[in-house]
């Protein structure tokens, strides 16, 4: 009971008579569906688990999960302090603020976009390491340490009661560059498919809504930060008159595809460090 691990799954049910099921997303995409909230020993063993409303945030449980583990510990016969270990879905600076105050230690990753402000590194430059040699260079990473075959790391330091250690993975790095790539093809098949459909138009289509499925597009496959489409208008013979319709072709910015990726295969752990320890 050194560590615990904390995770959230979910069920979708096909009936309408549970009274915990709720519509909205969850891992399996829309449905309706209940949360299992689980907490397990570093075995692998559940000590712990309950079934929430469906619909349930993971960041909006941690009050939930304290007051849970609060009960449970108080009520075992040897005094437990242990590592709450959860993912970053459960991370905001409430959170945080949250065991902190309970002198709770705990293990996690900030989002993403967190990355930069908490280390005020400069990524820029690790955007052009290369896909197929990023293993290579990794060995090369500035103030970086090796710690096995597939992790490097770089202690930011402490702030407050937080300790910061960056990582970076080359493995990692490579599958998020192949998964933005798979999402690009994935798109200009969509742009194909709705340009013939553009081309068997009956009728005149309007530019907005036809730009805006596009739009719609990128944003959904998250490949609006480089990723752009040019609409071409193109008339079609008519019985009466001539059918407006477009014709849609990718445009994709380079420099800010290498922006966007800076950060594939880089992660910030965060660790509550106690004062005096």
């Amino acid at each position: 009971m050194e560590k615990v691990f904390y995770d959230l799954s979910s069920t979708t049910f096909s009936g309408y008579r549970c009274t915990l099921m709720k519509w909205g997303h969850c891992k399996g995409g829309y449905h309706r569906h209940a949360v299992l909230a689980l907490v397990v020993n570093p075995q692998g063993l559940p000590f712990y688990w309950e079934v929430l409303p469906g619909n349930t945030a993971d960041v909006t449980t941690m009050t939930w999960l304290l007051k849970r583990l609060n009960n449970l510990f108080e009520n075992m016969p040897i005094e437990i302090n242990p590592t709450l270990v959860f993912d970053r879905g459960m991370v905001s600076h409430e959170n945080l603020a949250l065991l902190e105050i309970a002198n709770i230690k705990y293990i996690s990753a900030m989002d993403k976009n967190q990355i930069e402000g908490v280390t005020g590194i400069d990524f820029q430059p690790f955007s052009h390491l290369q896909s197929q040699r990023c293993v290579l260079q990794a060995d090369e990473l500035e103030n970086f340490d090796k710690l096995d075959a597939q992790s490097y790391y770089r202690e930011i330091g402490v702030k407050g009661t937080r300790r910061y250690i960056l990582c970076f993975n080359p493995q990692l790095k490579k599958a998020q560059r192949l998964a933005r790539q798979q999402a690009v093809d994935e798109f200009r098949h969509f742009v194909g498919t709705q340009n013939r459909q553009l081309l068997a138009a009956k009728k005149s289509r309007q530019l907005k809504p036809t730009t805006d499925k596009f739009v719609r597009q990128l944003k959904k496959a998250k490949l609006n930060g480089f990723v752009d489409v040019e609409l071409t208008a193109k008339e079609l013979p008519g019985q009466n008159r001539p059918i407006l319709t477009y014709q849609a072709q990718i445009r994709i910015d380079t420099f800010a595809r290498l922006h966007t990726g800076r950060l594939d295969g880089f992660w910030l752990l965060v660790i509550r460090v106690l004062v005096g320890m």
